[in-house]
Parts: structure tokens; sequence; C-alpha cells
């Protein structure tokens, strides 16, 4: 599809950029379903190093604004004071931050995304708002749970297989932490991931 892209102009171009997309859609429903596999069955293991934590945030900050321009959307970092080094999984954290933020971005048009992030005691807190759809209770109550989408309007109009969030739980309870949702609909989103440092 990439060599037919390079080659063509018009619709098949326009035909071969789709194929690629869809195609990339598909590798990562694959990478997070083989995620999921691991953690199941124990095999994933953390690479820790000690870093800086505002590394992450610097690594997605590269990423986020495509991500937010697709929707015309805006997007902002913030740290409340000094992130310092830990003791963490870079990679797995950004994969958790990513797959938030890109979240955030997918359900929210014409609107604010927010990451926010904090160290405490024992812990760093990110905070991913956005100014999206939001959630209902009832979903709030499944969102964390394997192919859980959405309610079935939104679920044929928003792309993705109901893995992301499965995997950022599951990721961040690994690293000594948990995620939790606060949202209404129409009235965004709030993720509170939080990690052991």
């Amino acid at each position: 599809a990439e060599l037919i892209e390079e080659d063509s102009q018009g619709a098949v171009a326009e035909d071969a950029r789709k194929i690629r997309g869809s195609a990339r859609q598909l590798l990562n429903v694959i990478d997070v379903i083989l995620d999921i596999s691991k953690l199941e069955s124990g095999t994933i293991e953390l690479q820790r190093e000690t870093s800086q934590v505002s590394a992450v945030l610097e690594h997605l900050r590269e990423a986020a604004p495509a991500m937010a321009a697709a929707n015309n959307n805006t997007i902002l970092f913030a740290e409340t004071g000094a992130l310092g080094d830990a003791e963490i999984d870079h990679a797995r954290l950004y994969q958790c931050l990513h797959q938030l933020v890109s979240n955030a971005c997918k359900f929210t048009r014409n609107g604010e995304i927010r990451l926010t992030a904090s160290r405490e005691p024992g812990r760093i807190t990110f905070v991913v708002s956005d100014t999206g759809i939001g959630v209902s209770e009832a979903l709030r109550e499944r969102i964390f749970e394997p192919f859980v989408q959405g309610e079935a309007d939104a679920a044929r109009r928003y792309e993705g297989a109901g893995l992301g969030l499965t995997l950022v739980q599951r990721l961040a309870r690994l690293m000594g932490g948990d995620v939790a949702c606060e949202s209404a609909p129409g009235k965004g989103s709030t993720f509170r991931l939080w990690i052991a440092a």
C-alpha cells in the first residue's frame, strides 16, 4: 500500500492511504492483545530504570500535537512542582499516558485536553482531562473491562477495539498504582493514573 501510494495520485493514492491506516490500526490492536495476554500470563516484566519523570512527558509532547490536531483540539501540559527522578519503566508509563491522551483526543472535538503531573510521597500522579463527550455512570463501572467501547451509537462513531483502557489499568497496577475515571455525559472526562515512586 505504501508503494502504491508513492507511485499513484488521486483516488488510487487515497485508497492506498486508507489501506495503510487500517493496517496500522489492526497492528495496534494486535499489539494490545499480545500485551494483555502477557500480563495475564505474568510474562511482562517491568524494565525499571532511574530516570527523570519529566522525560516521559517530553516524549509525549512530541506525539500529542498530531493526535490533538486530528479533531481540532488543543493540548496543554503542566507539572505541579518538580517531578524529579524515579525508578520507572519509561516505555510502559509512556504507553499508558499515550493511550489516555489518544482517547481524550478521539472523544473530543474542537476542545481541550490537559495533562497534569504531580509528585506526592510514594507516588506520581498523572491527570488527563478533556472537554469531550463524557461517559455515562453505567459505562464508568465497566470502562476498564476488555472490549467495552461505549454505548452502541458511540461504538459505531468512534474507532477502537475497547482494549486500551484495560491495558492501561493492568500496566498501572503492575507499576504499583491504578487508574480511575470521573466523567459525565456532555461534560468531558478525567482519568487519574498513579504509579508507585
